[in-house]
């Protein structure tokens, strides 16, 4: 839901903020439960653009909701966002990088949420993305499940260091998590089932 007293410039820039739900089947957001720990200018631009917003999911109805949108989750959010999903509905987690972390030190997406704990609890479709530079001011997100994509994205970012991940080594790579490491933060994306 759009909220009419707020000026051009800031909905535009709490549009751009959530331009992520367009990785999603149906990008009108709908009902929406927030989990974890998000920006508030995350939850500033959910409450423009949902039909309602759920902030408070200790008190949700269990399996009323479009999509959870998770900031910084902890497992115990990424069970709480299976609980209040109906099936069929999508789960949105960030994860930024600490301002305090290298590349050497973050984690592949594989290890920082598992995808088969995912699905476990009750999730399948699960993608994970790329975004540059930033999840909140993203210029570009990539599939990072997509070896071509991601190197084409790379070379853009890094320049000529990363020709040699092209091809099959970009594949292995990819597949690996290894490559995912060099996206300055990334998101994951899971269907409840």
């Amino acid at each position: 839901m759009v909220d009419e007293a707020v000026d051009g410039d800031a909905l535009l820039a709490s549009s751009r903020r959530l331009d992520w739900r367009f990785l999603l089947p149906q990008p009108d957001l709908g009902r929406v439960v927030v989990l974890g720990r998000p920006d508030d200018e995350l939850v500033r631009a959910l409450s423009r653009f949902s039909a309602h917003l759920e902030t408070d999911p200790g008190s949700a109805e269990a399996g009323s909701f479009d999509v959870a949108v998770a900031g910084s989750p902890a497992e115990a959010d990424l069970a709480g966002g299976a609980r209040l999903l109906r099936p069929g509905c999508w789960l949105y987690a960030e994860l930024p990088r600490s301002p305090r972390r290298s590349l050497s030190d973050l984690p592949s997406p594989r290890r920082r949420i598992r995808q088969r704990r995912l699905r476990d609890l009750g999730f399948a479709d699960v993608t994970v993305h790329g975004h540059w530079p930033t999840i909140a001011s993203a210029t570009e997100i990539v599939p990072l499940q997509d070896p071509a994509a991601l190197a084409l994205s790379l070379s853009r970012h890094l320049g000529p260091t990363v020709r040699p991940l092209q091809g099959p080594a970009a594949w292995v790579l990819a597949r690996t998590g290894a490559l995912a490491r060099l996206a300055p933060e990334i998101t994951v994306v899971a269907r409840r089932v």
